[in-house]
């Protein structure tokens, strides 16, 4: 059934740069013992959750202080004579460190004030699907168990949301001319 919606969607021209179908087959569930949560155990997990934080916290601030990599430092010795040096410096020289993969950031950081606007298209691109799935689906989830059958109904919603993406975008009665055609 999704692979002929797949089709479909190929021959309605509906894969480009703007358009997105999520694909529903990737989805795994799993339901075992080990991952079910009762309250208590759920309480006792949220203990274990804020003291892991709180570790990668102080890791992160560490590694913040260190930033891994290679560091270059440059200096100038012309700083004595400058005029601007009391604006640069209150040091005999201006030092100035650089992290080797500084390029890359500051060609991101390039992009996104060419464009700020990016940010916003990614995340109503790529979020919007799993939040309104999530939303569909509500608190029960899955109503079946087995993977098999968990992964028929993940599958079956994506088809849902892609269906009513190619209707909001083509059309109700186009979409059945192509479906007949």
């Amino acid at each position: 059934m999704v692979c002929e919606f797949v089709v479909l969607c190929r021959r309605l021209n509906l894969f480009t740069q703007a358009l997105m179908v999520i694909d529903g087959s990737k989805f795994k569930a799993v339901n075992n013992r080990d991952k079910n949560y009762t309250r208590a155990r759920m309480k006792r997990r949220l203990a274990q959750i804020e003291a892991s934080l709180d570790h990668y916290f102080e890791q992160l601030e560490r590694v913040d202080h260190e930033e891994s990599g290679k560091r270059y430092r440059y200096w100038c010795t012309h700083c004595e004579a400058c005029s601007l040096k009391s604006h640069c410096t209150t040091g005999k020289e201006r030092r100035v460190t650089r992290w080797e993969r500084e390029a890359i950031l500051k060609a991101m950081q390039d992009r996104l004030d060419r464009d700020p606007e990016i940010m916003r298209v990614r995340r109503q691109t790529l979020e919007h699907p799993y939040g309104t799935l999530k939303a569909w689906m509500g608190s029960m989830h899955f109503l079946t168990r087995t993977l098999n059958r968990v992964g028929a109904g993940m599958s079956l919603h994506v088809l849902v949301y892609n269906l009513k993406r190619v209707m909001n975008i083509l059309g109700i009665k186009p979409l059945i001319q192509a479906i007949q055609a």
